[in-house]
């Protein structure tokens, strides 16, 4: 079956988070990343971006939990 990329990013931590998210929700989700972190743990040009994606039968379910997940006014209660 085909993956598609759902989320983009060069921090460790966010892609382990978005990782966890999915996975918790049921979705198998997977991190692919150009070059190693051990290897080249800093990001020039591009290089070194990790890619999060997930099945294509669940792409618009993962869009949505990352979308809620990673917003940055997630409780308009708490300004």
């Amino acid at each position: 079956m085909e993956d598609v990329t759902v989320f983009r990013t060069w921090e460790e931590p966010m892609a382990d988070m978005a990782m966890n998210f999915l996975e918790t929700a049921g979705i198998n989700a997977v991190k692919i990343a150009d070059v190693p972190r051990s290897v080249f743990p800093f990001t020039v040009d591009g290089l070194a971006e990790i890619e999060i994606r997930v099945p294509k039968k669940d792409i618009e379910r993962a869009a949505e939990i990352i979308a809620v997940r990673f917003s940055e006014n997630k409780n308009p209660d708490m300004q």
